[in-house]
C-alpha cells in the first residue's frame, strides 16, 4: 500500500526525531516503558562494528508494539560510513590519468573526522598523495583560511565528507581562490537540486540513492504520493524514508499477524527488500548484519553541454562483510 508505506516512513522519521514521549508524558511518569532487544547482542550495523542496539517498544499496561518510540543506545563511538571513502577513491583513482593529489575536508565531528581520517589512511594504500587535510569547526562563518591551506596544497582532486554546507562552502571558498581541480563529495538529500544550482562540470557527488532524473516508476509513485499528502519538501528529498518505509512494509508482512517483537525480529534477521532501482540493488539482513550485504554507489556531475545533471558511474557494488 503506497500511503501506508509512505505514512509508515514518516510516522518512523518523526518518532525518532521527536524528543519528547509518544503520549506526552512527563518524564516522571515513564516507568512504565521498558526496554527489549532485537537481534542479536552485538548486532552488526556497518562494516566491522559490532554494537548493542536496544529499542522502546511500549508501555507494559499497551502492549509490545502499539505507541512504540525507538531509541538506539551505541556502545561506543559513532560509525564512520568508510565504505563511502572506498567508492570515492575507487573513482578518483579510475578517472585519473596523473598521479593522485588528494586535498581531504571534513568538519570537527567525530563521524566526519573519523571518515575523513580513515580516507587519509586509505589514500596512502592506493598510492596516492594525501596533500592536505582540513577539519572545519561546524560554526565556520569564512572558510577561506581553510580553502586557502588546500589550494596551496595543490591537489587535482580533493574528497570531502561532512555536511553539505560544510562541503560546498569549501568547494566554493576553493574556486574564488582559483583552485581549478575536480571536486567529490557525497551526495546528500539536497545534491541533484545544488548540482544544477552550482554548474560546475568538476563538481561530483557519489551516492547510495538513485537521482529522480532516472524517472523511475517507484519515483513516480512517491511524486502522487507526496502530492495526494501534500508533502511541502522537495520529491528529491524522499528516497532515504520511502526506503524506510519499504523495509518496513516488508518485514511486517514477513512476520505476520499479529506482529510481536519475535517475530519481527526474525523477520529482520533474513530480510530482502526489492528497492525497485531506488539503489543499485536490493537491501538485504542478515542475522548479524543489519546494514546491508551490499552497498551501491553511483557518480554524477553536471554536464554543460545537456544542461543537466548526469550520471559520470553507474552502480559500483562493494560487497559488506564483517571484519
Amino acid at each position: 500500500m503506497p500511503i501506508g508505506r509512505f505514512l509508515a516512513a514518516s510516522a518512523c522519521l518523526a518518532a525518532v526525531a521527536c524528543g519528547g514521549d509518544p503520549q506526552g508524558r512527563s518524564p516522571a511518569d515513564r516507568s512504565g516503558y521498558r526496554l527489549a532487544p532485537v537481534g542479536e547482542a552485538d548486532l552488526v550495523l556497518h562494516p566491522g562494528e559490532a554494537r548493542p542496539l536496544r529499542v522502546v517498544l511500549a508501555q507494559e499496561d499497551v502492549g509490545t508494539v502499539a505507541n512504540a518510540r525507538i531509541h538506539f543506545e551505541i556502545a561506543g563511538d559513532p560509525a564512520g560510513a568508510t565504505l563511502d571513502s572506498q567508492a570515492a577513491l575507487n573513482f578518483i583513482g579510475k578517472s585519473s590519468k596523473e598521479p593522485v593529489r588528494l586535498g581531504l575536508a571534513g568538519m570537527a565531528i567525530p563521524v566526519s573526522r573519523a571518515e575523513i581520517d580513515y580516507a587519509e589512511g586509505l589514500a596512502k594504500k592506493l598510492g596516492m598523495t594525501a596533500v592536505d587535510k582540513e577539519i572545519t569547526p561546524p560554526p565556520t562563518p569564512d572558510y577561506t583560511p581553510f580553502a586557502t591551506k588546500l589550494k596551496d596544497a595543490n591537489p587535482n582532486w580533493m574528497w570531502a565528507w561532512s555536511p553539505w554546507f560544510a562541503q560546498v562552502r569549501t568547494f566554493e571558498a576553493m574556486r574564488r581562490l582559483g583552485w581549478p581541480g575536480r571536486y567529490l563529495t557525497w551526495a546528500h538529500l539536497n545534491a541533484e537540486e545544488e548540482l544544477a544550482r552550482i554548474k560546475d562540470a568538476d563538481f561530483y557527488v557519489i551516492g547510495t540513492n538513485a537521482f529522480f532524473e532516472d524517472n523511475l516508476p517507484i519515483q513516480a509513485e512517491i511524486r502522487a504520493v507526496a502530492h495526494r499528502g501534500n508533502v511541502k519538501y522537495p520529491v528529491t528529498y524522499l528516497t532515504e524514508g520511502y526506503i524506510v518505509g519499504l523495509v518496513i512494509e516488508t518485514a511486517l508482512k514477513n512476520a505476520g499477524w499479529p506482529p510481536t517483537p519475535q517475530k519481527v525480529a526474525g523477520a529482520m534477521s533474513k530480510l530482502k527488500v526489492d528497492l525497485k532501482g531506488l539503489r543499485g540493488g536490493p537491501l538485504e539482513w542478515t542475522k548479524d548484519n543489519h546494514f546491508r550485504t551490499r552497498q551501491y554507489y553511483r557518480v554524477w556531475h553536471w554536464d554543460a553541454q545537456k544542461n543537466a545533471v548526469v550520471r559520470v558511474q553507474d552502480w559500483q557494488a562493494i560487497d559488506v562483510a564483517r571484519q
